[in-house]
C-alpha cells in the first residue's frame, strides 16, 4: 500500500480504487449515479467516501460570531493546516467577507487589495509551521502572493493602529495654522483623492 498526499487527486483516485469495486476503466471511477464527475475528488465526494466541509464552515460561521478578524485569520490558518479541508475555495468564499471586516471599515477597497490583504495575514500564519499559500487550494485567487507589495505590510500595521477618543480630541487643541493644514490633508482623504502636500513651518520642514 502507497501512501499519497491527501491534498493531490492521486489520493481521491486511491480512494476509489480501494472502494469501488465494478469499474472496468478509469472513468468508471467518476460515474456516480449516472454522472460523469470532472475530478477523482467530485466523485469521492458525490460517493460519500470522505466528509464535507460542513464542520469547518460551521466552525468559522460560529466564530464570525464572538471573533475578531484576527482571531478568524488564525482559525482559518489552522483549519488549512490540520484539518484537511477538501474545498478550500468555497470554505475561503464564504468566509471571506468577516475575515476582511477591519479592512472594510478602513477603507480599503473592495477588490483584489481587501483580498490581499487577508492573504497577507494567513500568510504570515502559516509561514511559522514553514508552509505557505502554495500548499493550498487558493494560488488561484484574484490577488496572489506576488501582487502583495502592492499593499505594503507597513501600510497595513498603519491602518490597524487604533484611533482614540484622546488622539480625536487633540484635534481642537491645534492653532490656526496646524488646523489649517489639518482641514486641506482631511478634504483629500475625505474625497479619496491621491495629492502632494508640502508643509513648511519654523520648526522645521516635514
Amino acid at each position: 500500500m502507497y501512501t499519497v498526499n491527501p491534498r493531490k487527486e492521486l489520493y481521491y483516485l486511491q480512494l476509489l480504487l480501494n472502494n469501488v469495486k465494478v469499474a472496468i476503466l478509469f472513468t468508471d471511477l467518476k460515474i456516480v449515479n449516472n454522472h460523469l464527475c470532472e475530478t477523482f475528488k467530485e466523485s469521492t465526494i458525490r460517493r460519500k467516501l470522505i466528509e464535507n466541509d460542513s464542520m469547518y464552515n460551521e466552525t468559522m460561521q460560529e466564530a464570525t460570531q464572538f471573533q475578531m478578524p484576527s482571531a478568524l485569520w488564525k482559525l482559518f490558518a489552522m483549519i488549512l493546516l490540520f484539518g484537511e479541508p477538501i474545498n478550500t475555495r468555497t470554505l475561503w468564499n464564504e468566509n471571506f467577507v468577516a475575515m476582511s471586516e477591519n479592512f472594510i471599515k478602513k477603507e480599503i477597497p473592495n477588490n483584489y487589495l481587501q483580498t490581499n490583504a487577508v492573504l497577507l495575514e494567513i500568510t504570515q500564519i502559516l509561514k511559522q509551521h514553514h508552509k505557505s499559500l502554495n500548499n493550498f487550494d487558493l494560488l488561484l485567487l484574484p490577488s496572489t502572493i506576488d501582487n502583495f507589495n502592492e499593499l505594503p505590510r507597513l501600510l497595513i500595521n498603519e491602518l490597524n493602529i487604533p484611533v482614540t477618543s484622546e488622539d480625536l480630541a487633540k484635534i481642537e487643541m491645534l492653532n490656526e495654522d496646524q488646523k489649517l493644514v489639518f482641514d486641506v490633508v482631511m478634504k483629500y482623504i475625505e474625497k479619496n483623492q491621491s495629492a502632494t502636500i508640502f508643509v513648511d513651518g519654523p520648526a522645521g520642514t516635514i
